[in-house]
């Protein structure tokens, strides 16, 4: 990737989202290539009742949407 980009903002339903895009080669999202990374940040995602989201076509994007609505407020 030459470039990345980064952004930060919140969706009409009031969602945090954060997306994470390239403008590399891609990968092969469903293919039997090891992607622990990939697993981890998923399994990250949930653990804070978000959302993660991975393409790869023309460049890589990943988007994690976390509903703030739904996140209990610190104690």
């Amino acid at each position: 990737a030459s470039s990345i980009v980064i952004t930060l903002d919140t969706d009409r339903a009031g969602d945090l989202v954060m997306c994470v895009r390239d403008d590399g080669i891609g990968f092969d999202t469903h293919g039997r290539t090891r992607r622990s990374g990939l697993a981890h940040m998923e399994t990250r995602a949930r653990l804070v009742r978000g959302h993660l989201d991975i393409t790869s076509e023309h460049g890589t994007c990943v988007t994690f949407r976390l509903p703030l609505s739904a996140q209990e407020a610190p104690q």
